[in-house]
């Protein structure tokens, strides 16, 4: 048991969440859903640049909330992390498992530590809940809630390796993660823009192109967790394709990391067809993280290691399943 605590502390590192969110009462520092895979699934769009305005319109950024706990005291609401969502449908968008994952989310919380780097003993008393903001920072979640969405339900895949197969971290990547998200609106949006999910023939078709878009909430700035939060865009290429993943290396310095887990990465330089899900950060997890794990000494990847993608063709059905006003691109 203590080890596979471990490896899902390890792995919390290896996301693209960010997962250290600071409260200004208790300065608590939440490691994300994304932080923890996020570590390692962590993704925000490093020495990248503003998108344009009118850009991006599908992209929303995904906070989860609840009660927390700190060294015994009442709970008070908390944002837990930040990820990255894609709209694909008026009712539904497309993100990472690991970033609704409860699992990792109260993982990352038990062992978040303070400013001083000792552990703050807390932890989430009752559910999680999850809201979408159509915004560029997150400083507009205050300040234009009309832009902010309530989420009815979200569907993780049930085959997640995180809770499923967390062995596959041992692996070779790319490899087959299943990591991938539904989150559900309460209420559907309009006038705005749904995202396209490219199918198998495109992207095999332009497998060795170099310019690919990819955009996300994640760190500006690796060493400062709190610089997520700003939509941002970057270039990718293309490194090895898998039938459900495939991994991407950094374009002129410009690489996602924690914050953008969940995000989208595009066939070529518009944001016309979407072809992955941020997932994790491409590093396979060795005997010495698993113990860091363990010890509660691990360390985060660093993202300049390129990251892993789940494959959006390879999910469509399951994607179909579950969302009845989804539409498959011409």
């Amino acid at each position: 048991m203590k080890k596979a605590l471990g490896l899902t502390a390890t792995l919390v590192l290896w996301g693209c969440g960010n997962q250290t969110i600071q409260n200004e009462e208790t300065r608590l520092q939440s490691i994300t859903s994304e932080q923890a895979v996020a570590d390692t699934m962590t993704p925000r769009v490093i020495n990248g640049s503003i998108p344009k305005a009118g850009t991006y319109e599908s992209v929303a950024l995904l906070l989860s909330e609840a009660d927390v706990s700190v060294a015994g005291a009442p709970a008070a609401r908390r944002q837990l992390s930040i990820c990255t969502a894609t709209l694909i449908s008026p009712s539904a968008l497309l993100s990472a498992a690991h970033c609704v994952n409860e699992t990792i989310l109260k993982t990352a919380i038990e062992r978040a530590t303070g400013p001083d780097g000792k552990p703050l003993n807390a932890k989430i008393v009752g559910s999680v809940k999850f809201r979408v903001a159509f915004v560029r920072s997150i400083a507009e979640v205050s300040t234009q809630p009309d832009l902010v969405l309530d989420v009815a339900r979200v569907d993780e895949h049930e085959d997640f390796a995180l809770t499923k197969r967390p062995w596959v971290a041992f692996q070779k990547n790319p490899n087959k993660w299943d990591d991938v998200s539904i989150v559900h609106l309460a209420r559907p949006v309009e006038g705005r823009r749904i995202q396209k999910l490219a199918t198998t023939e495109q992207i095999q078709a332009s497998n060795g192109a170099v310019g690919r878009q990819f955009a996300g909430y994640g760190l500006f700035d690796e060493k400062d967790p709190r610089s997520a939060g700003t939509l941002m865009e970057g270039a990718a290429r293309l490194a090895a394709l898998g039938a459900n993943e495939f991994t991407a290396e950094a374009v002129n310095k410009q690489y996602a990391c924690h914050g953008d887990s969940g995000g989208p990465i595009y066939l070529d330089s518009t944001e016309n067809y979407q072809i992955g899900i941020a997932s994790r950060i491409n590093k396979q997890v060795g005997l010495g993280d698993l113990w860091g794990g363990i010890t509660g000494n691990v360390k985060a990847p660093s993202c300049e290691l390129g990251l892993v993608y789940t494959r959006v063709d390879a999910y469509l059905d399951w994607i179909k399943k579950r969302v009845p006003d989804f539409e498959t691109a011409d």
